[in-house]
């Protein structure tokens, strides 16, 4: 059973800034903490001599006993201390006070939670029911780190049932793990919120090591929060993400909400997107493979799709454009009408530099755009069809075929229809038959002869060829048969 220890001697004085002193709670006689028993100092694991109430950087460990029981301690009083460290199970019952982090302006000193390295594997920590504060007295340091080891430790903020509380003046990195082995866990918990006067880091931003965020609580970021390719984040179902920007740069799990006042939501790697994200600037999306699932919900000014990134989108979305940005990036249509602002639904084509911009649009729902628009004269685009339209509905239908917001095809650029057949395309207004120099259906060009427009009941036009496209193979297969044959006969 715990027993209630009083923290107050831990109470740093600005006396003895430069007086270190360095503590292990240890199995002693009991949990008194004026009984010296209790604890022990680092050198030579001997007990401590005298009494600690006038220490003034004071490093504590809480977890050098074998027993998980023995290392289990509860707040009587707020307290204060430099450093925090864990050795083995452990649990800090803050009994509703305040524990304190007071860096005093030793940057030497800046490690607030830390786990000792030779404690082996699957050890847990868990701090809960009150609060917990990191800052400098002396003004000097801004940023706070939690290190959560080389190995597999877990550190969690808050038990899942009292109000626990982690706040920052000024910024907080937590990081640990070994990349490619071991991997370290942080958790904040359901009821437990952290927050920081500047930014929130999860991970470090050399990608050296190796965690995973759990987040089933609140995060609040007065600056940014960002989430570095060795950090894994599940944002849990009912947990938030509130920050100035957001920059998730690993794998990610988005279940709750992310919320940006003014700054963007960028997603780099592989994730998965459920919940919701509210973005006061743009929503962007580089280089891994997104799902944005049916019951997700997007805002922001725009999506932009960057760098190879490939985005299927299965839900509606509510910006005030899309973008395909760079070389090599795939927008997936997989649910019907994914626009839904008011008067911008068109897809808009970025360059960002190259000689050679080839972006794909896969379409497997019923969609209607505005059109595309083209920035630049060296950008490609595949229109795939892969899917059934709705019922009295093409897959694809447009205004426009080149929306007016871009530049008129010309130079380099390609539109070209891929799984293309009839009745696919619906056209409110019919294109110049100049514009058939820049498109291609399954990659064939086609003369102004081959193309029927089909008025359809609402009055707008099917985009159809004569003859049909799945004619074509047959055509130039026997065409490409005839030409042999007449070749074997000469």
């Amino acid at each position: 059973m715990k027993k209630a220890i009083s923290l107050l001697p831990l109470i740093l004085s600005a006396s003895a800034l430069y007086s270190a002193e360095a503590i292990w709670k240890y199995s002693g006689e009991n949990y008194n903490w004026s009984n010296m028993n209790n604890w022990w100092t680092t050198t030579g694991m001997t007990q401590h001599p005298t009494s600690i109430s006038a220490a003034g950087d004071v490093v504590v460990t809480i977890g050098q006993a074998i027993s998980p029981s023995d290392n289990d301690v509860v707040l009587t009083e707020d307290a204060s201390l430099v450093e925090l460290r864990f050795g083995n199970d452990s649990t800090i019952d803050l009994g509703g006070f305040t524990l304190t982090q007071d860096a005093y302006g030793r940057s030497n000193r800046n490690r607030f939670l830390g786990q000792q390295g030779w404690t082996g594997n699957g050890k847990t920590a868990v701090i809960s029911n009150g609060k917990i504060v990191s800052e400098d007295s002396q003004g000097t340091l801004s940023k706070f780190v939690t290190y959560l080891g080389d190995g597999a430790f877990t550190l969690k903020i808050g038990d899942g049932t009292k109000t626990t509380t982690f706040e920052t003046n000024g910024s907080q990195q937590v990081y640990g793990g070994t990349k490619e082995s071991a991997q370290a866990v942080f958790v904040l918990e359901n009821g437990a919120t952290m927050s920081a006067t500047e930014n929130i880091e999860f991970g470090s931003s050399n990608a050296s090591f190796n965690m995973s965020a759990n987040i089933k609580g609140i995060i609040n970021s007065t600056g940014s929060f960002v989430a570095y390719a060795d950090a894994h984040l599940d944002l849990q179902s009912g947990a938030s993400i509130t920050a100035s920007g957001v920059n998730l740069q690993g794998t990610s799990n988005i279940l709750g909400s992310i919320t940006t006042s003014v700054g963007q939501v960028k997603i780099t790697d592989d994730s998965i997107i459920s919940g919701t994200i509210n973005s006061g600037n743009v929503i962007r999306f580089d280089n891994g493979n997104m799902q944005v699932t049916s019951s997700a919900s997007l805002s922001g000014k725009s999506m932009v799709i960057y760098n190879g990134a490939t985005v299927t989108l299965q839900t509606q979305i509510d910006m005030d454009g899309i973008f395909l940005y760079g070389n090599d990036s795939t927008l997936i249509l997989d649910a019907v009408d994914v626009r839904f602002a008011p008067g911008a639904r068109n897809i808009q084509l970025r360059d960002s530099g190259g000689s050679n911009n080839h972006n794909t649009v896969e379409v497997r729902r019923s969609n209607m755009l505005v059109g595309f628009a083209f920035t630049n004269s060296n950008q490609t685009l595949d229109i795939v069809f892969d899917g059934t339209p709705e019922v009295a509905r093409a897959l694809l239908e447009l205004v426009d075929l080149v929306s007016s917001e871009g530049n008129p095809l010309s130079g380099d650029n390609i539109i070209n229809f891929k799984n293309f057949s009839n009745n696919t395309v619906l056209i409110q207004n019919k294109f110049d038959n100049s514009l058939l120099e820049y498109i291609r259906f399954n990659g064939e060009q086609v003369d102004a002869d081959d193309i029927n427009w089909l008025l359809a009941e609402n009055g707008w036009y099917y985009l159809n060829l004569i003859p049909e496209p799945a004619e074509w193979a047959a055509i130039f297969g026997a065409l490409a048969l005839f030409v042999a044959m007449r070749r074997k006969r000469a």
